[in-house]
C-alpha cells in the first residue's frame, strides 16, 4: 500500500485540493493587496500577480512532502506501508493486522496534537480571512461579489474544518482505545 506519485495524481481529491489552494491563495494575495492599498481594485491585482503567487504557493505545498524526506530523515516515522496502514484505519475505524507488528501510539498522539492545534488555530485563521474579506467589500465595492463569495467559502471551510477535525479526533481516540484492548489481550513478545 505505497502511496506513490502516480496513484496521488489520479485520485480526483488531490486535484480538488490543488484547485482550492489555488483559489484561496489567489483571494488572499487580492484581498490583501487591496486591504493595504485601498486605491486598487480586485481587477488590478487579480492577473498576474495573483494568479503567479496562488501558482507558486500551490507548487511549492506540492513539492514540500518531497523535500521534507529528503531533509528530515527521522527514523521514528512509520514506514510507508505502516503509514498507509494507519491512513486506513483513521478513515474507517478498523484496526488492521498490521497494528499488531508497529507502534502507532506516537504517529497517533502526534496527529490528536496536530488536529487539536488546528482546532484551535484554524477558526481565528478563518475569521481573520472573514474580517478581511468584509472589510475589502467596504474598499472595493466593484469587487463586493468577489469578496462575499469568498467570505462564504471561508465560513463553510471553517465549519467543515471543525466537524472533520472533530470526527478526526474521536476516531483517534477511539482507535487508541482499541489498540490498548488488543495489546491487553496479546501477549507481548520478550
Amino acid at each position: 500500500m505505497k502511496k506513490t506519485l502516480s496513484r496521488t495524481l489520479t485520485r480526483p481529491g488531490f486535484w480538488a485540493a490543488t484547485a482550492g489552494q489555488l483559489f484561496i491563495s489567489t483571494q488572499i494575495w487580492v484581498s490583501l493587496h487591496v486591504a493595504f492599498d485601498p486605491g486598487t481594485s480586485f481587477r488590478d491585482e487579480l492577473w498576474p500577480a495573483a494568479v503567479f503567487f496562488a501558482v507558486a504557493i500551490t507548487v511549492s505545498t506540492l513539492l514540500s512532502p518531497l523535500l521534507e524526506r529528503a531533509i528530515l530523515k527521522d527514523d521514528a516515522r512509520l514506514s510507508d506501508e505502516q503509514a498507509a496502514s494507519l491512513e486506513w484505519a483513521l478513515r474507517t475505524g478498523a484496526l488492521p493486522l498490521a497494528t499488531l507488528f508497529a507502534d502507532w501510539g506516537p504517529a497517533l498522539e502526534k496527529r490528536r496534537r496536530d488536529l487539536v492545534f488546528g482546532q484551535r488555530l484554524g477558526p481565528i485563521f478563518m475569521a481573520g480571512l472573514i474580517a478581511l474579506n468584509v472589510y475589502d467589500s467596504s474598499v472595493d465595492p466593484d469587487g463586493l461579489w468577489f469578496y462575499w463569495i469568498s467570505a462564504i467559502v471561508y465560513a463553510v471551510l471553517a465549519v467543515v474544518g471543525r466537524v472533520v477535525g472533530r470526527r478526526r479526533i474521536r476516531r483517534i481516540g477511539s482507535l487508541e482505545q482499541h489498540l490498548q484492548e488488543l495489546r491487553g489481550r496479546v501477549p507481548s513478545p520478550r
